[in-house]
């Protein structure tokens, strides 16, 4: 999806929680999607440095603050869940299958 993904994962408390891997995943991948949208001169930075300035202490922003996540409580769900992700590129108009 262009604008989101979906995913599914199991979380293993150990390593930390949901929030902490988003957490991990926005902050990595936005420096590495910024150092190279740097490195090909992109008009898209000015976009990302107006959103960063929108917060205290931060210099551009690419991903939202938030992100919603839903507790998979059964293997119905699971299945259920697997196939609204498979299916939501088709629904989109992206692709012709999933």
């Amino acid at each position: 999806m262009p604008t989101h993904f979906h995913w599914l994962i199991m979380v293993n408390p150990k390593y930390g929680t949901v929030s902490d891997i988003m957490r991990d995943i926005k902050k990595y991948s936005a420096w590495d999607i910024m150092e190279i949208l740097e490195k090909k001169n992109s008009g898209l930075m000015k976009i990302f440095n107006v959103e960063g300035s929108k917060y205290k202490n931060q210099k551009r922003k690419l991903w939202m603050p938030r992100f919603d996540d839903e507790v998979i409580r059964n293997e119905k769900m699971f299945w259920t869940k697997l196939h609204y992700i498979h299916n939501n590129p088709v629904k989109a108009g992206l692709v012709n299958v999933p």
